[in-house]
């Protein structure tokens, strides 16, 4: 399995969890593991996800709305670093749906709280119409 990115962040994810590091899909459909960032990046995976195998989700200072989206792929997606018998678990054993359902339960709270707290309204509402795949 692989992890894609070569930054600094995807190194060091790399080395946390002994996976590799790709700078681009490889054509044998190795599973890859990926990081979201920023808004952008959960355009890019949902738009991609249609030919990219990917695994699993590492989030990174992403709002609990977009988050809530990440969730909507139906992969394992992790907040921060996971902890590596648990990424091994969910990712290398396959995914738990009922806990994936509860974590995107939990998210959706947090993105209502993070709303209100912030009084800006969901931040995947305004990546919404961005985040439907090119015909």
């Amino acid at each position: 399995m692989n992890l894609l990115g070569d930054g600094p962040l995807h190194q060091w994810l790399a080395a946390q969890l002994g996976l590799s590091i790709t700078t681009r899909p490889d054509s044998d459909a190795v599973p890859l593991v990926v990081v979201a960032e920023q808004a952008q990046d959960v355009q890019a995976i949902v738009r991609a996800r249609s030919w990219l195998p990917v695994r699993a989700i590492i989030t990174w200072r992403l709002p609990e709305s977009a988050v809530v989206r990440l969730h909507d792929l139906e992969v394992p997606v992790f907040i921060g670093l996971p902890d590596l018998e648990t990424f091994r678990a969910r990712v290398l054993e396959g995914a738990d749906p009922v806990r994936m359902a509860e974590e995107r339960r939990r998210a959706a709270r947090l993105a209502a709280v993070e709303a209100s707290l912030t009084g800006k309204g969901r931040a995947d509402e305004s990546l919404s119409t961005r985040l439907v795949a090119p015909s």
